[in-house]
């Protein structure tokens, strides 16, 4: 294999790489405006319409369950009603040995 096909190879996969990476670390927000301005440059048709469609959806999608890092709301689902106990197993305290 030539030194020009082992470059392209391996900044493929460096490419790929960094962008995996940035699509796991970077908020949802940042995630969902890149989406939108890539759709809104995408319009057209065949394959280009398609991920515009995608994009689209994505960007329009819901985030989670408890309105996301861009939203400031009252109520997050992971918060219990007050009076209530949180579900889960309970927390002991175990004091530490003398030595």
């Amino acid at each position: 294999m030539s030194a020009t096909t082992q470059a392209v190879i391996v900044y493929l996969l460096v490419a790929g790489c960094a962008a995996y990476a940035l699509h796991k670390l970077l908020p949802r927000a940042v995630k969902t405006r890149v989406a939108t301005a890539a759709a809104r440059r995408l319009h057209g048709g065949g394959w280009r319409g398609r991920l515009a469609h995608r994009l689209d959806a994505y960007a329009a999608a819901g985030t989670g369950g408890c309105g996301g890092c861009d939203n400031c709301g009252t109520g997050t689902a992971n918060s219990p009603s007050p009076g209530t106990t949180p579900e889960g197993q309970p927390i002991h305290w175990v004091r530490k040995r003398d030595s």
